[in-house]
């Protein structure tokens, strides 16, 4: 890995799980700084984060499925709010919605990039933590 390069897989999931599909250290490092105070609105590195995060919209695809990255982006529009946080909000209802199982136990699958086949638990907790932030829950 280097600076300005892809984020790491879990090595069974590199393939099917593309990181161009994912600006989840970005969300990450975003959040991160807002967090501790910085104005996006007055840094021009914090825009292009943001840009960035934009251009990949949570959405149910052939290896784009991120809950890691859905729910750093989540916490990342809360703290933006606006017209960003809308539009994100409306794309993870759109992903998640449609895919939350009942039969066998309620969860949402384990497909994505950070899960195995046999993970319940997690893509369950994140698309919870991801919808409660977003709905402010």
């Amino acid at each position: 890995m280097k600076r300005g390069g892809p984020v790491g897989r879990l090595f069974k999931t590199v393939d099917e799980f593309p990181a161009e599909l994912s600006e989840e250290v970005t969300a990450l490092g975003l959040v991160t700084w807002l967090a501790r105070g910085k104005d996006p609105a007055r840094d021009p590195v914090l825009v292009k984060g943001i840009g960035c995060v934009m251009q990949i919209l949570p959405e149910w695809r052939a290896g784009g499925v991120d809950y890691l990255y859905w729910t750093f982006g989540t916490l990342l529009m809360k703290q933006l709010g606006g017209y960003q946080e809308r539009a994100w909000n409306a794309a993870l209802d759109r992903a998640l919605s449609p895919r939350f199982r009942t039969e066998g136990g309620e969860c949402w699958p384990a497909e994505d990039a950070w899960c195995l086949p046999t993970m319940q638990v997690y893509p369950t907790a994140m698309c919870l933590w991801a919808l409660s932030v977003a709905h402010g829950r």
